[in-house]
């Protein structure tokens, strides 16, 4: 089980939709069965100005919660808390449950994105880890699992002008995300001159962190955890991943909303990672 308290930040033009909103977005939380609320506080509803001299309300509310791993992601992606304390945690996960879980965070994120045509992946932003030929020694991998590391297995879907392109991107995309490459295949899928198909990889991430990050940005076809097969995560990871789960759905949800200002005053222009 895992114990937490989300600090859950609102906002609003109106005092009493603010009120209302929240309230009702508690007891949704409420009713779902392995979700138990030990402690909710409202703060002070607070009147505000912004740079243009618009008034607005804002408060920030407080919920202790109790549940499972996976329905803790799933409230992390719901609420989108902007600050979570971990109270009490130790998961130990099977690598078939963490599949089932990054299912759903790379659904939801898949979701957003179709619908609203955004992309959260762009070159440079991740640990930038440079690889030279593809390959890794048994000893460096064992090491790096005994140390939290992890091997994952996964088949993305790519585009390029031929098959050495496309392998040299992902490999450059993994490195960029974290992951070292052990093996890669790639397979063409479809005729005409570009080549469209399948690059499938193992690959070895250093921590349950930045395996999560990986699996958000390149929404695999197909995944398995190679090794380890039961995964330890500590309340700093669950704490860390909670955050950056939350922090990648409020962002979406911001590109949305500025998408909407600037496509109302007509200069919004789209660009592509």
């Amino acid at each position: 089980m895992i114990e937490a308290t989300f600090y859950l930040e609102s906002q609003s033009n109106s005092k009493e939709a603010l009120e209302i909103s929240v309230k009702k977005l508690l007891e949704e939380v409420k009713s779902l069965k392995n979700v138990k609320i030990t402690r909710e506080t409202f703060h002070e509803i607070l009147e505000e100005e912004d740079e243009m001299g618009r008034i607005f309300f804002s408060s920030v509310v407080e919920v202790d919660i109790k549940t499972d791993f996976r329905e803790y992601i799933n409230l992390c992606m719901r609420l989108v808390p902007s600050m979570i304390e971990m109270i009490d945690s130790d998961v130990k996960i099977k690598g078939k449950e963490l599949l089932e879980i990054f299912g759903d965070v790379s659904s939801t994120v898949n979701k957003l994105c179709k619908k609203y045509n955004l992309s959260i992946y762009r070159v440079g932003e991740g640990e930038g880890i440079k690889q030279g030929e593809i390959g890794i020694e048994e000893e460096d991998i064992e090491d790096a699992i005994s140390e939290g590391g992890v091997l994952f297995k996964f088949v993305v879907e790519a585009k390029a002008k031929n098959e050495k392109f496309a392998m040299e991107k992902t490999k450059e995309l993994v490195n960029d995300s974290g992951g070292l490459i052990n093996r890669m295949v790639a397979k063409k899928v479809g005729e005409g001159e570009a080549w469209e198909g399948v690059v499938g990889m193992d690959a070895l991430f250093f921590d349950i962190e930045t395996l999560f990050d990986a699996v958000i940005k390149f929404s695999p076809v197909a995944m398995s955890i190679v090794d380890p097969e039961i995964l330890h995560l500590n309340m700093a990871e669950i704490q860390n991943i909670g955050i950056d789960i939350a922090g990648i759905i409020q962002q979406l949800t911001f590109d949305v909303i500025t998408r909407g200002i600037k496509g109302a005053q007509g200069s919004f222009r789209a660009t592509q990672a």
